[in-house]
């Protein structure tokens, strides 16, 4: 199971009656998804515990987590997974450039810079609405999967389609658990101002939908 139990993700769970029963509940939850394994792909979820080595909070820059608001409420797409994201393609470094020259907080290549309206990759905002509007797009193409607009956006469209789901690519197939590994985990402003923890229900649903991605 994901040693994920803080008092944050505790109180999602209001239905139940007190922190011990929270902690039960959120267990039965993530040993239901984790541990199981879909017999028709062979794929199993027990890969995200293995990423999940540090279950404390995310830290978020407090001046990042405006932008990521905004790009949330401006792209309908969930800011914890954008924060998840963030975490995993740079740690949150404005000026991160990859030998493939994916720059910025969320890594935008110079075609989808341009295709996303961004002139300054290495600006947090323009960066961070980029690559929230890049996965909006992603998500609707393939209607609300989260799973398939990571694997998308982490090594384009043409590939998922290729594979019939997350390609059997070494980098994508370690860096999707990370990403939900981060998002199991929630986050809070550098400043202490701001905090989150996911649904349970969230969490169920995101790791159905990985359990489905695999290859075909």
């Amino acid at each position: 199971m994901l040693p994920v139990y803080t008092a944050e993700l505790q109180r999602n769970y209001t239905s139940v009656k007190n922190s011990d029963d929270n902690k039960t509940s959120f267990q039965d939850v993530l040993d239901k998804k984790i541990n199981s394994t879909d017999i028709s792909s062979g794929r199993e979820s027990s890969d995200i515990k293995l990423s999940c080595e540090n279950t404390d909070p995310i830290t978020v820059p407090s001046d990042l987590m405006k932008i990521f608001k905004k790009a949330s409420d401006e792209y309908g797409v969930d800011e914890g997974i954008l924060i998840s994201m963030a975490k995993q393609e740079s740690d949150f470094h404005a000026n991160a450039l990859s030998k493939s020259n994916a720059a910025g907080i969320m890594q935008l290549m110079p075609a989808t810079q341009k295709a996303m309206g961004v002139n300054d990759p290495f600006d947090p905002e323009e960066n961070i609405m980029g690559g929230a509007r890049l996965m909006k797009s992603l998500i609707d193409k393939y209607d609300g999967n989260v799973i398939l607009a990571l694997a998308a956006y982490g090594t384009g469209s043409g590939n998922v389609k290729k594979y019939g789901g997350i390609p059997p690519f070494e980098e994508i197939q370690k860096h999707i658990p990370k990403v939900l590994s981060n998002y199991i985990r929630g986050y809070v402003s550098s400043d202490g101002t701001d905090r989150s923890a996911p649904k349970s229900t969230e969490i169920e649903r995101l790791l159905d939908e990985y359990k489905n991605a695999g290859s075909r």
